[in-house]
């Protein structure tokens, strides 16, 4: 039985009488009205039409398309330009302050709203859907999309948090045909999402939010309503009703709504939110070049609206990469990583594939000999260089069972007493480099893929395969044994390795290295006097000879042989690992590249800093350094130091590097002078209470946490202290405290946090948290964290001077007791800035708002404080009371004399020859604090290390 209605005139329907509709009778919409056009008026008819095209035309040929496709609806308004129903049907009328621009309805949720002319049919079996873009979300009540009668008392709506905050519901009068969904709140403010809401001819309900089920489907006990033609109409941001006000007004952006006269399936609603969903059709590939190079990363996406893109490397954004081309136009070390692309569309973000753009320094050709091994035939392993140092092959059954396949075309399979032998005077080589692709089939006995013998005592160099498939390289000198190394893993029997070994000889250093990455390295136990003259003496592949002849060996395939006649770097060994069968190409004409850019600093008046750039190019290199982008004179070298800083050297410095093929310029870096100490912003002492002693940031006392002789007593249970907000911006920043640990055996607790006002992003100095009894950088889900090689406390209940600093290049540096706790590292993730007036700190909770017992520290902390800037080592050090060495040095000729006071014991003088340096060795011969050493060319760094 059709419910009895009031009726009132509808936009573009004249009025109906008032009176109730006789049982059984349907309304009959007037003569005039648009429902005369009926379920196939021209509007749906060639909406269909267009939606039948685009299926054959995509399947290539007039054939059935079986793919799910969007269904067309009764009603549908884009807000493209105007408020019309582009179906033809059930235009719709702006109210109040309802507005739209940029293709949306803007809503107000005080008087805004959108009403439709009349329904044209009857209408039982329904879906209301809509794209909608909440804002706040801590609204509640209004109406997205209602089908209501002409009086506004009986309706069917989607329905924002009317009974569930946060909630979508469907609405309906006297919540006759509603109940309460077990779905998640809703916490995309001011995103378009996309709900649907059904009602089947069963009576049950269902509500869609961006094509998956919104809670589960239900059966009121009122039936489904039919809404008459002609005596209904569709409502946008009014729940229901004649007039706007209370809480039936919604507050926010709709994009796109419908009506469908019948009820859609999953997949069909899946289908309307599919054909605006984002996705890649191009993704980035991989890119290697060399330095100077010009190379372009490319990925397309298509959605609706047009999507926008922002490039990353690193998984950091890069600042104004934001078309669907990422182009180098000239490559440097620096532009090397990993690179994907984020595009936006409306509310949906999709992530491209990742992309590694390999950059490798311009290198010089210096190949003897490349066996190819691509012969079928034969007992001759050809060299490809002009060299023409064939190898002999030796003890094989015949001239064709030893050629199989290799790593690229043929290779040499060897097994039992077979081997290769080359003579020439050409392998008479102080350094070295030797490479290959390595398939073993077998494990279980000692292998020798390439040796070089000497006329005495086993060969003068060896690659080896242990038993368990572990790689060995050593080395003999003129005066015996010299170095060896082995590597850290194992080959994996019946897959190819690129193999390759390199000898230094001026540091008696050999290198191993397994598919592109080096896997050991060692200083050998030199010094290398020198070749011992091989006079003729061969370069073998397949066997040992001479007194270490090995047994019968399994079966093993060596391709690609090549040899260098100095030591390749970690660039070029990756190169010939990434090119199977390529050799080194030869030294190109390139213009100035910077492969290493100079870093940013910050000092206390009187402190020194060197800015270093490391270029690549043609040589010769020149070099001039400007400040605030004017030149300084004599600044002509690679380096700059600053000594004696004052406030005037502060300014923005970076170099132009120039050749004869051009120039280029590095990035410009801050150097900051500051006065010893300043930038404290706040500290807490504890002496009588918690107040900030410096600032306004006052403590507040929480749980069990006490004051004992000007020491804040920390339970681990309930007890931390919580301040007032930041009264500044904060993101270099430095945290330091005195700290008493007890027990060692805690895990997890903060000891001086700085976080948002809502507890989720803090930085902090907490301990035992992911390495035991060790300290380290909390952070937000480890952001800015990395676990960090120092001893672990040992002393229970030491006090401790413990400190963290964040600097302006977004890395990270540990010190306890003044002294580094660790190796300073680049965090993953950006600084964060803390906002003045929400942020806040905390004293003994790791983060949060609320108590967590697991973030606890338990013990005591003394004097804490809290820096709007990175402070430098010495300052950390004078903060913890350690001795602060000076190391001098005089220079007269190629002689250095290098001293520190001779009150200050218990320090080591070492060196090393690279930053970042990869090994420190003591310097000998130092007495009474001081040494004279011997320059020679190159680079040679100097430190003063305090003994434990």
């Amino acid at each position: 039985m059709t419910p009895a209605v009031r009726r009132r005139p509808l936009p573009g329907i004249p009025s109906a009488p008032e009176a109730p509709l006789p049982d059984g009778a349907k309304p009959q919409p007037p003569s005039n009205s648009w429902a005369a056009l009926g379920p196939d008026r021209p509007g749906r008819q060639t909406a269909r039409l267009r939606r039948a095209l685009r299926c054959l035309l995509g399947a290539g040929l007039l054939s059935l398309c079986l793919q799910a496709a969007a269904p067309d609806p009764l009603a549908r308004w884009t807000f493209a330009e105007d408020a019309r129903d582009v179906m033809g049907v059930m235009d719709g009328f702006l109210e109040g302050g309802a507005a739209i621009a940029n293709g949306r309805l803007i809503l107000n949720g005080s008087d805004a709203y959108l009403q439709t002319a009349a329904l044209p049919v009857d209408v039982t079996e329904k879906t209301l859907t809509a794209w909608v873009a909440v804002n706040p979300l801590t609204q509640g009540g209004g109406g997205v999309i209602s089908l209501q009668t002409s009086d506004g008392e009986t309706f069917d709506a989607i329905v924002y948090a009317e009974r569930q905050a946060r909630k979508w519901v469907a609405g309906s009068d006297f919540w006759r045909r509603t109940q309460d969904v077990d779905a998640p709140q809703e916490t995309a403010e001011n995103v378009l999402v996309h709900l649907a809401l059904v009602y089947r001819a069963d009576n049950s309900i269902a509500l869609y939010r961006n094509g998956e089920p919104y809670g589960a489907p239900y059966a009121p006990a009122s039936p489904v309503m039919t809404y008459p033609a002609g005596f209904a109409q569709v409502l946008l941001g009014m729940r229901h009703g004649i007039s706007p006000g209370g809480d039936r007004m919604f507050r926010g952006e709709i994009d796109e709504a419908a009506l469908y006269d019948r009820a859609l399936t999953a997949t069909e609603i899946a289908a309307l939110v599919a054909e605006r969903s984002l996705r890649f059709t191009e993704a980035p590939q991989d890119v290697a070049a060399f330095v100077g190079e010009s190379r372009t990363l490319r990925a397309l996406a298509v959605g609706d609206p047009t999507p926008t893109y922002q490039w990353w490397k690193n998984n950091a954004p890069l600042t104004g990469a934001t078309d669907p081309e990422l182009t180098f136009p000239s490559l440097t070390l620096g532009d090397a990583g990993s690179y994907h692309v984020v595009a936006t569309s409306g509310s949906q973000s999709a992530t491209s594939a990742t992309a590694r753009v390999t950059v490798y320094l311009p290198i010089v050709n210096h190949l003897v000999c490349h066996w190819r091994l691509n012969e079928t035939t034969g007992l001759i392993a050809a060299d490809a260089t002009p060299n023409r140092l064939d190898g002999t092959l030796l003890n094989f059954w015949d001239e064709t069972f030893q050629w199989t396949p290799g790593r690229v075309g043929n290779g040499l399979a060897l097994f039992g007493t077979e081997r290769v032998e080359v003579h020439s005077p050409l392998f008479n080589l102080d350094s070295f480099t030797a490479a290959l692709w390595l398939r073993v089939d077998e494990l279980g006995a000692q292998m020798s893929p390439i040796s070089r013998e000497r006329a005495s005592n086993c060969e003068s160099w060896g690659l080896e395969v242990r038993p368990t498939g572990q790689l060995n390289f050593f080395v003999f000198g003129a005066t015996g044994f010299v170095a060896d190394v082995q590597s850290s893993v194992n080959v994996e029997p019946g897959t190819f390795h690129h193999v390759v070994v390199t000898y230094h000889h001026a540091d008696s250093r050999p290198d191993l290295y397994l598919d592109g990455q080096l896997v050991s390295s060692t200083r050998g136990r030199g010094p290398d006097s020198g070749p011992p003259g091989y006079d003729a003496s061969p370069l073998t592949f397949g066997r040992r000879l001479g007194a270490c002849t090995y047994p019968e060996q399994p079966p093993y395939v060596v391709d690609e042989i090549q040899l260098y006649d100095r030591v390749l770097n970690a660039s070029e060994v990756t190169y010939l690992f990434d090119r199977p069968g390529d050799t080194l190409p030869a030294d190109p004409l390139l213009p100035p590249a910077i492969t290493r850019q100079p870093e940013g600093a910050s000092l206390v008046i009187g402190g020194s800093v060197t800015f270093r750039v490391e270029a690549a190019g043609t040589a010769p290199l020149a070099y001039q350094w400007t400040k605030d982008g004017v030149p300084l004179a004599g600044a002509t070298a690679a380096e700059l130091t600053i000594t004696d800083a004052q406030p005037d050297d502060a300014g923005q410095y970076a170099v132009v590097v120039t050749n004869a093929l051009g120039t280029t310029t590095s990035a410009a870096v801050s150097l900051r002078v500051f006065e010893s100490g300043s930038g404290l912003i706040a500290r807490w002492t504890f002496d009588t209470d918690a107040r900030d002693v410096v600032g306004s940031m006052h403590g507040t006392l929480e749980g069990g946490a006490t004051l004992v002789d000007g020491r804040l007593v920390l339970d681990g249970v309930d007890s931390f202290l919580r301040t007032d907000p930041l009264p500044v911006d904060l993101s270099e920043k430095t945290l330091a405290a005195w700290v008493v640990v007890n027990p060692l055996s805690q895990a997890g607790g903060g000891v001086l946090t700085v976080q948002s006002g809502d507890g989720e992003t803090f930085d902090a100095i907490v301990f035992g948290e992911r390495q035991p009894q060790r300290w380290m950088a909390g952070s937000d889900n480890w952001r800015r964290t990395q676990d960090v090689d120092a001893a672990p406390e040992t002393v229970e209940g030491a006090r401790l001077h413990i400190a963290i600093v964040y600097d302006e290049n977004q890395r990270i540096a540990l010190y306890r007791g003044g002294q580094p706790y660790g190796a300073p590292y680049v965090a993953g993730s950006p600084l964060v800035t803390y906002t003045a007036g929400e942020g806040h700190v905390l004293i003994g909770m790791r983060h949060g708002i609320n108590l967590v017992p697991a973030r606890l520290f338990r013990g005591e902390v003394d004097d804490a404080s809290l820096y709007n800037r990175a402070l430098t080592p010495a300052e950390i050090a004078t903060l913890a009371g350690a001795v602060v060495p000076q190391l001098l040095f005089a220079r007269d000729g190629n002689s250095l004399t290098l001293s520190w006071s001779a009150e200050l014991t218990g320090f080591t003088l070492e060196q090393t020859d690279t930053l970042p340096a990869g090994t420190w060795t003591p310097v000998p011969e130092v007495v009474n604090n001081q040494v004279t050493v011997n320059l020679g060319t190159g680079h040679a760094y100097f430190r003063l290390r305090q003994t434990p």
